[in-house]
């Protein structure tokens, strides 16, 4: 142990003194020449040994990779439909929904299943034994009273008691004539109340085309339930589904498939190191070896069971020689290997050299990065050797970058959509923005209540709760493809179609704004349950022609857009405030997308303009089908062409919802003219 002790201080001491004094060139020179004997006889028992291992590792990652997107082919079509029924149980146990009201369960079924193509059909049964469906095949609403009388409530009892979702094994549908898998929610209402229980239908035809387009090159995936009968097979997504009550599904040796037949027959699990390996990819693959005719074959599968009692058995096999094929190149690699260590004796001191200077240049460069100083950074020189050279100028390209991402941060902040990003780099001559005219799309947000929030709440629990808020609007924005051009206070201007052109930025902007006021409704009413009086956000919306560039003094610089568009946007979005509404949009916003989704509320007259604005209440998806909005639309429309029966029909609308501020001032303000405008400071 001593002499050892001693040889570590001496090479402490000896290290010390060298440090920074070895030059490179004498290094590669004695370390190419002094390793060379040791390498050739290594080279054989490391390389051969490492690339095995490396080759092993490369199979198994590619195994966990393929069994993934097995299963993710699987979760991409059921888990849409499990979120989608959590989202219409919530809806109808928060009261958004009334499963008593005939016309909101069409809504309901017709809306969920037009929102999900995986769905085949969906159903809602009563707890009184009454069942409505909705099916791709028909055109209305279906309702049947089923027979079972007092046997089926208590059976609709049982799954209410039971509470969570199941997802119930496949069966043979008449109706729908293919196999489904369905999964069964019961319902409850705002008081816990037992309404009845809703039900989707998957085909599993739809699951065997996934797995058709998911299948790579000599990879065959498949899915078995219950190991004995066959749910998903590629040759099953072209084929006429048949079944029966008794037989819904066709067993292993019936789709006409060899190797999945003879899967548990002569399947055998292998020993080594690929199995164990395999495990560190996916924990829960299980690998067999099989023969069928007169060739081998892997399959490799997981087991799952959250799709039912039975498990589902998701997996692949593909032919042995693929594995085998993997270790042909091991022999050639030794020999090249031997040559190369041979070569690199003749060429070390001619590298030695030729490494030195670019070495030395990238650490002085480096250096000067670090101080933050990119200006002073001093470009690399070109190299005859083409590694060096790459990376000279991948080096310089990183400056460059670097550069020009510090401008695009000092003129557009922090969030810029990534392809703008990208654009603006890849051509940095953009950045010269003097000033353009354009049609884009403006939006504006804004807190109700948010001043006296400020002025009555400590800025400690204010000013981060503005920050999150502000972060959630802001990368909405960014992810449409929008940019944030200002804050104003608790207020976001943003803008869509610049400065990178948009064909369809009237589209993102409404689509943003949607997501704007889902997200901020969440995220107050999150804070509200803390006793904090967060209001809700407003949001205005407008689409035209302005001026856009960089705004400023000359050393501080910012993009932005000018003109009468912008003005606009900023007003309707105050409008709201008289509307009792959270988002409106512009004529033009409506106009360009041609969106259903919206009901007109008024002519609103702003100051600088000759002519009202027409503005819209902009509706969550699907709302536009609703009885009430169609109803209101109609009445609406006649009162702008001045039908004295339409003041009528707004009052019957008014009764139905009294609450909507929109029909109490068109009711207030046809009163004393046809046509009514709302003057707006």
């Amino acid at each position: 142990m001593l002499p050892i002790r001693i040889l570590k201080a001496a090479g402490r001491v000896v290290g010390r003194r060298l440090n920074g004094k070895l030059p490179i060139t004498w290094l590669l020179a004695v370390g190419f020449t002094g390793l060379t004997t040791l390498a050739v006889g290594i080279v054989f028992y490391v390389g051969i040994q490492e690339t095995q291992r490396i080759t092993l590792q490369l199979l198994a990652e590619r195994g966990g990779q393929a069994l993934a997107q097995v299963v993710r082919s699987v979760d991409g079509i059921l888990d849409p439909v499990r979120r989608q029924m959590a989202l219409m149980t919530e809806s109808v146990a928060e009261g958004r929904i009334d499963l008593r009201d005939r016309d909101q369960i069409t809504g309901l079924l017709v809306g969920s299943l037009s929102a999900n193509p995986q769905m085949v059909g969906i159903g809602y049964v009563t707890a009184n034994g009454v069942a409505y469906r909705a099916t791709r095949g028909e055109r209305e609403l279906k309702r049947v009273v089923l027979p079972g009388g007092e046997g089926l409530r208590r059976q609709l009892q049982e799954i209410a008691k039971a509470r969570a979702p199941e997802w119930l094994p496949p069966v043979w549908s008449t109706i729908l004539q293919q196999t489904v898998v369905t999964l069964r929610v019961p319902a409850f209402d705002e008081n816990d109340q037992f309404l009845g229980v809703l039900e989707a239908a998957v085909g599993v035809g739809e699951v065997s085309r996934s797995l058709a387009q998911s299948s790579s090159l000599g990879e065959t995936a498949v899915i078995l339930y219950d190991h004995d009968w066959v749910l998903a097979h590629p040759s099953l997504a072209s084929m006429t589904m048949t079944g029966s009550d008794t037989r819904p599904l066709p067993r292993l040796e019936e789709v006409n498939d060899p190797v999945l037949a003879a899967i548990w027959g002569n399947g055998t699990m292998p020993k080594g190191r690929f199995p164990v390996l395999l495990r560190q990819f996916d924990q829960e693959a299980t690998l067999l070896t099989l023969e069928a005719g007169d060739q081998d074959y892997i399959f490799l599968y997981r087991e799952i069971r959250r799709y039912g009692d039975k498990p589902w058995i998701l997996g692949f096999y593909i032919k042995g020689d693929v594995v085998e094929e993997a270790f042909g190149g091991l022999e050639m690699l030794a020999r090249t290997g031997i040559f190369v260590l041979l070569g690199s004796i003749g060429l070390s001191l001619v590298l030695a050299k030729l490494i030195r200077r670019p070495i030395r240049d990238f650490a002085r460069a480096s250096e000067t990065v670090e101080t933050g100083d990119l200006d002073a950074v001093a470009l690399l020189r070109r190299s005859p050797v083409r590694e060096f050279d790459e990376g000279a100028r991948s080096f310089n390209k990183m400056v460059e970058g670097l550069r020009e991402r510090q401008k695009i941060r000092d003129l557009f902040g922090r969030f810029v959509p990534a392809n703008v990003a990208a654009d603006l780099l890849h051509d940095p001559s953009r950045l010269s923005l003097d000033g353009v005219r354009r049609e884009v799309s403006v939006i504006f947000t804004d807190i109700s209540g948010f001043t006296t929030l400020s002025e009555s709440w400590p800025p400690e629990k204010v000013v981060p709760l503005l920050n999150k808020y502000l972060g959630i609007v802001c990368e909405i924005i960014a992810e449409e493809g929008g940019i944030v051009v200002d804050f104003i206070g608790d207020a976001v201007f943003g803008l869509f179609g610049a400065p990178q052109p948009m064909t369809d930025h009237a589209a993102t902007a409404l689509r943003a704004a949607r997501r704007i006021d889902q997200a901020t409704r969440n995220f107050a009413e999150a804070v509200q349950t803390k006793g904090l009086p967060f209001g809700y956000t407003r949001i205005g919306l407008n689409s035209g022609m302005v001026t856009v560039g960089n705004f400023g003094a000359a050393d501080r610089l910012k993009y932005g857009a000018a003109g009468d568009a912008v003005n606009t946007a900023a007003r309707i979005e105050t409008a709201n405030k008289a509307f009792g509404t959270l988002v409106l949009a512009g004529n033009a916003i409506v106009a360009l997308t041609g969106d259903t989704d919206c009901r007109p509320v008024g002519r609103v007259a702003l100051r600088g303009r000759s002519e009202p604005v027409d503005l819209w209440e902009i509706l969550p998806p699907g709302a536009g089908q609703d009885p009430w909005i169609i109803a209101f639309r109609a009445a609406y429309a006649a009162l702008m062409s001045g039908d004295p029966a339409a003041r009528e029909a707004l009052r019957h609308l008014a009764e139905e919802r009294p609450e909507d501020q929109v029909i109490g001032w068109l009711l207030d303000a046809s009163e004393t003219s046809s046509r009514p405008v709302l003057y707006l400071d």
